[in-house]
């Protein structure tokens, strides 16, 4: 799969976006279309794990996640998997006022195999929008 962004202007204060990207961590499944659930596997330094993450069809995936709250990005790296290699980075940005999540995922076939670029984007863009309308419905006193 190519190199897909999505990039979404959220009406929230940036620390309510994080505080988001930071559950995602330990509960993907809120997030992330077709996730089901992630088990700690190992706890790093104070902030990284590596989980697993169970997906439709019954795919688990395993992936160390590295967070850095002073530039607000969170980092989960594909380990040994057998059909792709890559990443995904979420980041909160304030740009002149306005906070932006940007959603970026980089994942390779193994076997030099592409499947098809637009289903993933489009779960890119679901997931960044789902987590943005998270945090307004919070930051509006709904959720």
């Amino acid at each position: 799969m190519p190199l897909c962004t999505h990039r979404v202007e959220v009406q929230a204060p940036a620390h309510v976006v994080w505080e988001f990207l930071v559950d995602k961590i330990q509960h993907p499944e809120r997030y992330v279309p077709g996730v089901h659930g992630a088990t700690v596997e190992e706890m790093g330094d104070p902030q990284c794990l590596v989980r697993t993450v169970e997906l439709d069809g019954d795919r688990r995936i395993k992936e160390r996640v590295s967070w850095t709250p002073s530039t607000r990005t969170v980092c989960f790296v594909l380990l040994d998997d057998p059909e792709f290699t890559g990443f995904l980075i979420n980041q909160v940005i304030e740009d002149e006022g306005r906070v932006l999540l940007e959603h970026t995922m980089n994942w390779r076939s193994r076997s030099g195999e592409e499947p098809e670029a637009e289903s993933w984007a489009t779960k890119v863009r679901e997931a960044a929008l789902h987590t943005a309308a998270q945090a307004e419905r919070r930051a509006a006193g709904i959720g």
